[in-house]
């Protein structure tokens, strides 16, 4: 079996131990995250020696390369019986049809240091502000040093900030764009007063490891650098109608269409999916599992990370994958200054509606 997947050095060290045990054998090629979608994407459509009978895929990717054919659908009889956390196994679906198992998923939530697992919950947008900017005065206009905050110039970062607002992305089954409304604009203004006056800390992780920095909001990626059981995770607070407001994305387990031995395809992410397996990926690598079964043996705060992030999904349509690309660079404009969160919002929303268009197109 050809297995493709982006984990980094020590999740791809935990790949290997979980193989050695593997019914099927399995040579593995290891993919850049930011090249995978477009990379996977041609050896699919080429097929052949090179297709990858086995990958693990961002839940985003799914339903485009569900549409053009290039994924097996899983046989019904796979993992009968056994039980995924409800906010994972949708992510493996694209319309009615099941197209994977869920490996590990996540959401942003905020992290502190300290022991224990669970934090105390926030109750309100202005509560997670205050706590973000800690002791970290604003600078006046006339400059000066300015403190670091855990801010974050990224698209996906902030869209917790906007559902909190009772915000909207988009809907592509209307073809409606709401990124532009009072409530994204509201939070991305939220944001930008946190930073006037503040530097945007270069890497938050980081700071927060070395005392620097009171908490961060992030995913469960972020633990193995945090030393795991150090931290607590609290869930980001909620939309006005107490709806989570943090999206679960996920990491999935896909078969190719391509692939020559699909049975044999699926018998390895039988395996790969297994409590056992899970287990040990939740142990070395601080990985949610979305087997129910495997929760047990995960450390504390792994599981408080379950139970943060209950099921908010992005929009399940191909442009789901590409969002971010318009998003991120106008949120980083708003942070520094460069634009309003009205005229930034206004453009997102006009590249949105070309790419929908786009997608829509014969």
């Amino acid at each position: 079996m050809q297995l493709w997947h982006t984990f980094d050095p020590a999740e791809a060290a935990t790949l290997g131990r979980a193989l050695a045990g593997a019914p099927v054998r399995a040579a593995t090629r290891a993919v850049a995250f930011e090249r995978a979608q477009n990379v996977l994407r041609a050896a699919l459509e080429r097929g052949g020696d090179e297709c990858p009978d086995v990958a693990r895929v961002d839940a985003a990717w799914i339903p485009g390369l569900a549409r053009r054919g290039l994924l097996a659908e899983a046989p019904p009889e796979l993992l009968s019986g056994a039980a995924v956390e409800p906010a994972a196994a949708a992510l493996a679906e694209y319309e009615g049809r099941r197209y994977g198992v869920a490996q590990t998923f996540g959401c942003l939530a905020v992290i502190e240091r300290g022991g224990g697992g669970a934090g105390v919950a926030l109750q309100s947008l202005d509560q997670l502000g205050e706590r973000l900017v800690g002791g970290c005065v604003a600078a006046d206009a006339d400059g000066g040093p300015r403190c670091e905050v855990a801010l974050e110039a990224d698209g996906f970062w902030a869209l917790p900030w906007i559902f909190a607002e009772g915000g909207a992305l988009v809907d592509p089954a209307a073809r409606t764009v709401s990124i532009d409304e009072a409530p994204a604009q509201r939070a991305l203004g939220r944001l930008a007063a946190l930073a006037r006056g503040r530097a945007l800390a270069g890497d938050p992780v980081a700071a927060l490891a070395r005392g620097e920095l009171p908490l961060v909001v992030e995913g469960p990626w972020v633990l193995g650098r945090l030393g795991g059981s150090e931290v607590r995770v609290t869930a980001f607070p909620a939309a006005p109608d107490g709806q989570p407001s943090a999206p679960v994305v996920g990491q999935i387990w896909v078969v190719g269409r391509c692939s020559r031995a699909p049975t044999r395809a699926w018998r390895l992410i039988e395996h790969l999916v297994s409590a056992p397996v899970a287990a040990r990926f939740a142990r070395e690598t601080f990985a949610p599992p979305a087997l129910v079964a495997a929760r047990g043996e995960a450390p504390a705060v792994v599981q408080a990370f379950v139970t943060a992030c209950p099921a908010r999904t992005l929009p399940r349509h191909e442009i789901s994958s590409a969002l971010f690309d318009d998003l991120t660079p106008a949120v980083g404009a708003v942070l520094r200054g460069e634009a309003t969160p009205t005229e930034a919002m206004v453009d997102v929303a006009r590249g949105w509606r070309r790419r929908l268009a786009a997608l829509e197109a014969p």
